[in-house]
C-alpha cells in the first residue's frame, strides 16, 4: 500500500491547470487504497474466520486433493524456471525491448477526446463587418448546422460588449449545439460540421466543445488545442510571418480549424511632423499634438451651471471638419511668434491604414495561430507543425515563436512527473529493503519494474 501511495505522489507535484485535474485523482486513490488497507487488516479476516474457519470445507477430500494439486502445480512450474532461467530472462527482455520499441509509435495526449454531447462554434467573419450582415450570416450558419441529422438546437451570440471579460467584435459569433446520439462516431459528426461550414464563403469557423474550449482557454488564452504565438516589434511583419506559418500547418495532416487572429488595416489619417518646417516658425511637437487633439478629439474649455446642474463647454472642430483630409491641412496653428500657419505647411497629412487590434504579452506585440487536431493524436501532430515551420518560415532577427495550448501542459506535466518519479522509485527501494531486510532481494524486486512496461505498453497502445 504505501509503494502505491508513493506511485501516485507525484502527481500532487504539478502545478497549474494539470495540477487542479490531476490532483483530485491522486488523492482519490490514495484515500480509497489506504481504506482498503483498514479493512484488509480488520474486515477480511473476520469474514474469512467465520466463512472458512469454522466451516469443514478444508477438511474435505475434494479440497484436500485440489490442494495437492496446486502445490504439485506451482513446484513444478518453480522447477521449470529454475532449470531454464536464462531462456525466462531473454524472453522477458525481448518482450521488453519490443514494448521499448512500439513507444516511439504510441500517440500522445494530455486529454482524452470529449464527447460532451454539445458543439461550441466560433465563427469569424472579417473585421469592421456590420451587425446586420454578421446576423445575415450567423442564421445561415445556423441553418446549415440543422441540417447534420445530430443536432437538435442552436443558440447564438454575435458579439460582446466593451465592458465584457472577453470583448468581440460584432464580427464573431459564438454558437452553443446540443447534439444527441446517432449512428455515426462523434468525431465523424465534428468533420461533418467543419465540412458544411467551410462551405460557407468569407466564414472562418473553429470546430469545438464548451469545456474543452474553456480548458483550452485556461492553458494557452485561446479557445483551440495548438496556439502558436509569434512575437516580434512590427505589426506589418507579424502579419506577414504568420501567413507563412498558417499556410505551413496547413500542410500537416490533421490539422483543422486553422485560425490566425483577426488583424487588418484600418483606414485613418496620419499627421507626421516635419520637424525642420516645425522649428523655422518656433512650433514644437507637443504644441502641435496639443492643437490636433483639441481640434479632432476636443477639449473642456470652461463649465456652464444650469438648473443647479454643471455641463461642460468642450471645444472642438464640427463634423464636416474632422473628416476632410484638406480641411486637416488647411487647419490654422497659433506659433509663439504670434502668426497662424496652416498644418500642412509644418507637417504631412496623409491617408493610410492602421492595425485594427494590437495585442501585447509579457510587454511584447504579438499574434496568434491556432489549430484543433482531428483524426491525429495531439504529439504527433505537433511534431510535423515544428518541422513544417522550422523548414518553410524564415523569421528575421527579433521575431521569434512560442508553442502553447494543451502539448505545453502535457510537456511540462510529463518533465514534472518523470523528475518526481525517479524520487518515488528510490522510496520504494527504500521501503523494499525495510520489509525484506536484504539489499539483494531488493534489487531483484526492483528488477521486475521495468517489465511492467510490457503488459502497460500493449495496452495504451
Amino acid at each position: 500500500t504505501l509503494i502505491i501511495v508513493l506511485v501516485f505522489l507525484p502527481l500532487f507535484s504539478l502545478s497549474g491547470f494539470e495540477g487542479r485535474m490531476f490532483a483530485p485523482l491522486a488523492f482519490a486513490y490514495i484515500i480509497s487504497i489506504s481504506v482498503s488497507l483498514i479493512v484488509a487488516l480488520t474486515v477480511t479476516p473476520v469474514l474469512c474466520y467465520f466463512l472458512l474457519g469454522r466451516s469443514k470445507l478444508l477438511k474435505d477430500e475434494k479440497d484436500s486433493r485440489l490442494v495437492a494439486f496446486l502445490k504439485r502445480y506451482y513446484a513444478g512450474a518453480l522447477n521449470w524456471t529454475l532449470r531454464h532461467p536464462f531462456k525466462i530472462i531473454g524472453l522477458s527482455a525481448a518482450m521488453l525491448i519490443m514494448a521499448l520499441l512500439v513507444i516511439p509509435f504510441m500517440g500522445r495526449e494530455f486529454l482524452p477526446p470529449f464527447n460532451e454531447g454539445a458543439l461550441n462554434i466560433n465563427a469569424n467573419l472579417p473585421p469592421g463587418t456590420s451587425l446586420q450582415e454578421s446576423n445575415r450570416i450567423g442564421r445561415i450558419i445556423e441553418n446549415t448546422l440543422h441540417e447534420v441529422p445530430e443536432v437538435v438546437s442552436t443558440t447564438r451570440r454575435t458579439g460582446r460588449a466593451e465592458l465584457d471579460e472577453h470583448a468581440a467584435g460584432v464580427n464573431t459569433s459564438e454558437i452553443e449545439v446540443v447534439t444527441k446520439e446517432g449512428d455515426r462516431p462523434h468525431a465523424e459528426m465534428m468533420d461533418d460540421v467543419r465540412q458544411r461550414l467551410a462551405r460557407i464563403p468569407g466564414v472562418e469557423a473553429e470546430v469545438g466543445q464548451p469545456i474543452s474550449h474553456r480548458i483550452d482557454h485556461l492553458l494557452s488564452g485561446t479557445r483551440a488545442q495548438i496556439a502558436i504565438k509569434l512575437f516580434g516589434p512590427d505589426l506589418a511583419t507579424l502579419r506577414s510571418k504568420a501567413n507563412d506559418i498558417h499556410d505551413a500547418m496547413g500542410t500537416v495532416p490533421g490539422v483543422v480549424d486553422l485560425l490566425i487572429e483577426p488583424q487588418v488595416g484600418v483606414p485613418q489619417i496620419q499627421i507626421n511632423m516635419n520637424r525642420q518646417a516645425a522649428a523655422a516658425v518656433g512650433l514644437t511637437a507637443e504644441q502641435l499634438a496639443e492643437t490636433v487633439d483639441t481640434a479632432f478629439n476636443g477639449h473642456v474649455a470652461s463649465q456652464v451651471l444650469e438648473e443647479q446642474r454643471t455641463y461642460d463647454v468642450l471645444v472642438r472642430f464640427d463634423d464636416s471638419a474632422r473628416q476632410s483630409q484638406a480641411s486637416i491641412n488647411n487647419t490654422l496653428i497659433d506659433t509663439p511668434t504670434g502668426t497662424k500657419v496652416p498644418i500642412g505647411q509644418v507637417a504631412e497629412v496623409r491617408q493610410d491604414q492602421g492595425p485594427n487590434t494590437i495585442n501585447r504579452e509579457s510587454v511584447q506585440r504579438r499574434i496568434i495561430i491556432q489549430a484543433n487536431v482531428a483524426d491525429r493524436d495531439l504529439g504527433s501532430v505537433i511534431e510535423d507543425v515544428r518541422a513544417a515551420i522550422g523548414q518553410k518560415v524564415k523569421l528575421p532577427q527579433g521575431y521569434f515563436v512560442q508553442y502553447g495550448g494543451q502539448f505545453e501542459a502535457q510537456e511540462k506535466a510529463s518533465q514534472r512527473i518523470l523528475l518526481f518519479s525517479l524520487v518515488a522509485i528510490a522510496g520504494i527501494f527504500l521501503l523494499l529493503y525495510i520489509a525484506l531486510k536484504s539489499f539483494r532481494s531488493a534489487v531483484l524486486v526492483m528488477a521486475n519494474l521495468p517489465l511492467a512496461l510490457i503488459g502497460g505498453v500493449v495496452m495504451v497502445f
